[in-house]
């Protein structure tokens, strides 16, 4: 039997397990409600696809509290409160991020007591618990003792500014990247250069500063940080800027600024995503 946990924004968990005297049924693992908009013409065999939609992400969850409820109701009631949401975890390896969409409702037993509860996922794709992290222009430490100043290297910086971020999932990914510099620079700009798009900022960044861009739910961000302070900059993206996903297989991407690229360091992040989780993936 698979093993499952919901971990709430505020930190509380609930787990799914025989480990601890839960068993249940987990409905929504896998499938996919995709809506389409069809047109037919006069005379026209068969319908047009015009567009396509995919829903949210629907689960159920049914079980029950093996021995003793008492301590397990008490926990469900608080880990799947209303008007929350948190992160259903799969094996460990695999997570989506829900609402509680229905509060539990549990049986009046103490022992072996019966429990039901749903929750709704609005991006609708599992992504994997492990991120991948990809640097770009990274700085390789060389120093040690004892030190020899005539013929020595402090240190070793990566004279390419292209990465392969290989997306492993069966679905394009949202990413977050980091924006730092060691130098000034102006106008940094990350581009896919397997689909020519890209992201730019139109700004500068000088060192200590970091611009972060990333996505929540279907909400982009983009911000930076000057001194501890972060401000919301998203005015700074260029209206051009079409770079949001990482296609599935290889992308190649690259970093440039007006000037002094090779001082930039640039940092993306990113979970593979899946259609849906089964027992023994």
């Amino acid at each position: 039997m698979y093993k499952s946990k919901y971990v709430s924004d505020s930190g509380k968990i609930f787990y799914f397990d025989y480990e601890h005297e839960v068993l249940a049924d987990i409905d929504g693992l896998t499938g996919m409600n995709i809506n389409l908009g069809l047109s037919q013409g006069f005379n026209q065999i068969g319908q047009t696809v015009e567009s396509y939609t995919v829903s949210g992400r629907e689960i159920s969850i049914n079980g029950k509290f093996l021995n003793d409820a008492t301590s397990n109701k008490h926990n469900i009631i608080d880990v799947f409160a209303p008007q929350t949401k948190g992160k259903l975890y799969f094996e460990d390896r695999y997570f989506l991020e829900c609402y509680v969409k229905s509060a539990p409702i549990i049986g009046v037993q103490k022992r072996d007591a019966r429990f039901s509860l749903s929750l709704f996922a609005e991006y609708p794709y599992w992504r994997k618990s492990v991120a991948n992290v990809i640097v770009i222009g990274e700085y390789t430490p060389s120093f040690s003792f004892p030190v020899i100043y005539d013929n020595h290297i402090f240190g070793t910086r990566e004279n390419l500014n292209f990465v392969n971020c290989y997306n492993s999932g069966n679905l394009d990914s949202y990413f977050k990247i980091e924006i730092m510099s060691k130098k000034k620079i102006f106008n940094p700009k990350i581009v896919n250069e397997t689909t020519h798009e890209y992201i730019k900022i139109n700004d500068s960044i000088s060192p200590g500063e970091i611009y972060k861009i990333y996505r929540v739910s279907n909400r982009l961000y983009v911000e930076k940080t000057v001194k501890g302070l972060t401000t919301n900059e998203f005015s700074m993206l260029d209206e051009d800027s079409n770079f949001m996903k990482l296609k599935v297989g290889d992308n190649v991407v690259r970093m440039e600024a007006d000037a002094d690229t090779n001082f930039m360091v640039v940092t993306i992040s990113y979970n593979d995503s899946v259609v849906g989780v089964y027992e023994g993936i």
